[in-house]
Parts: structure tokens; sequence; C-alpha cells
């Protein structure tokens, strides 16, 4: 066996969730890096922190691979008053390479919201909203069936019960004529998808899982367009990507040969830490 080059494991994956794929503002690529640096372990993770940068130093990563960026804008200095400064400072010390998959991977195929769907056990899998001048089952979303239809307030049971618990959990929305309607047909929008609800045609689902659900978005889908709205933390809706992605990666070494570890981040990034629940509505 060989160890695999960075140049080389950039490459692969770029083929599965091509650059080109993501949105304009975002930043996707190769980081930090020597691309002829040798990749023997590489560490998965929703959000490049300084605790996932911890867990890499400890298990001796080459390669940190994450979801969500370490700088969406640029920047001009690396001192600590910088978001993610102290990351990069981290890696770079430690000669570890760090790639960002994002958005490029929410619309591919086998990307975060296929991983989505399949965690929340939904058959007859589809993408929500195509983007067909990209390629074929490219586009934002998937929408699927549940098993068997579900009562909202079941839906966000058997939402959370399927994704990594989180202090917030899961809230759901339901419209005032649909409480006992049978939910059948979801959507699901991996991340902060609430500004794509009003792209759902009419009767294309009953629900839609998604996260960072803004006040008016969600009252504007539950009032006006009959939607069931399930709201889960944005870390939580991404995590199943995670060990699909581990697997393909896995299954790319032993093709090639290659000598690479893959591991899966357990370090919690969500930061929400507690949550208050039934707080009473009071008129004053």
């Amino acid at each position: 066996m060989v160890a695999a080059c960075l140049s080389d494991v950039v490459e692969q994956v770029s083929t599965w969730y091509p650059p080109g794929y993501a949105a304009g503002w975002d930043r996707v690529g190769c980081v930090l890096g020597d691309p002829r640096q040798a990749v023997h372990r590489v560490l998965l993770a929703v959000d490049p922190v300084p605790q996932v940068a911890a867990e890499a130093l400890r298990c001796r990563a080459d390669l940190v691979l994450a979801h969500h960026p370490l700088f969406l804008h640029g920047v001009h200095a690396l001192t600590d008053d910088i978001p993610g400064a102290a990351v990069a400072r981290t890696l770079i010390k430690a000669g570890i390479a760090l790639l960002t998959v994002h958005t490029n991977a929410d619309v591919a195929p086998d990307g975060v919201n296929d991983a989505l769907a399949a965690a929340l056990g939904l058959t007859e899998i589809s993408v929500l909203l195509p983007e067909p001048e990209r390629g074929e089952g490219v586009g934002m979303g998937r929408v699927g069936l549940l098993p068997s239809p579900l009562a909202p307030a079941a839906l966000g049971r058997w939402v959370a019960d399927r994704l990594p618990a989180t202090a917030a959990g899961v809230r759901v929305a339901i419209p005032p004529t649909a409480e006992r309607s049978p939910v059948g047909r979801v959507a699901v929008l991996a991340g902060a998808g609430d500004s794509l609800l009003d792209a759902i045609a009419p009767g294309v689902a009953d629900a839609v899982i998604t996260s960072d659900c803004r006040h008016h978005r969600v009252l504007d889908a539950v009032l006006v367009r009959g939607l069931c709205v399930v709201d889960v933390a944005h870390a939580a809706a991404e995590a199943p990507w995670l060990p699909m992605l581990a697997e393909r990666l896995r299954g790319e070494a032993g093709r090639r040969d290659w000598a690479l570890d893959v591991v899966v981040s357990g370090e919690r990034s969500d930061p929400w830490s507690l949550h208050v629940p039934a707080i009473r509505w009071e008129q004053q």
C-alpha cells in the first residue's frame, strides 16, 4: 500500500462534489496544506472548530475534511480576535491540511441532503429543487416518502430519534388545519433552508425538515402554504453525511491501494448548551 497524496485526495473529493457546484458566496476547496504532503489519516467533521483541531492532533490526522468553511470572508490577520484564526494556527503548526466541502456537497448526488434523507428512512428519494444545467441528480434538498404516514407530532419524534441529540432538540410547526393530518411525503433541506420554503411547489411535500428557521418564514409556510415545518439543529442535520463520506473514501482508498485511515469526528460542534422547555405565553 502507498500513502495518499493531499492533491490526490482533493482531486477525488472534487470529482464527487465539484467546487463549481458551490454557491457564489461560498468558499470551498483546500484551505491549508502542501499539495505534495502525504495523507495517512483524515478526520471528517461538520465544523472546523477548536475542539476538532485538538482532536486532529490527538488522532494524528494529516487532513481535516470539514463541511463548513473556516473563513467565509477575507481575513488580513490570524490574531485571536479573528474567528477561525486559532484553528488555522493550530493546524498550520502541526502540518495538518484542511479541505472544505460545503454547498457543493449539499447539491451533489450522495451528498449532505441524500445522507439526511437516508438517515430519516425516506424512500423513493428525488431532488427537491433540481438544477439540471449542472447535471442529473444535482440540486438543493431531497424529497421522499416515510415508511408509513405519521401525524405531525409523531414526525417530530421520528426525526429526533434518528438524528444526533442536541440541547435545542426538534421544533415542529403544524398548520392549524393539519394537526392530525398524516404526513407521508417529506422534503429535507440540510442546513439553513427556510429561504427556500417558498420555492417548494404546492403538493410536493406535506412537511419540510430544515434548520435555523426564522419566525416570518415559518409563519408563511404554515399559514399560507399549509406546510408542516420541522426545525432541527444545523449540525445534527449535516452530521449523517460524515459516515457516508467516510465509506466513500475508504472504498476509494481500497481501489487505489492507499494506506488511508478515515475517522469521523466525535466532537460536538452544535453551539447550543441548554434548552428551557414549556415557557408559558402570558399576556402582560
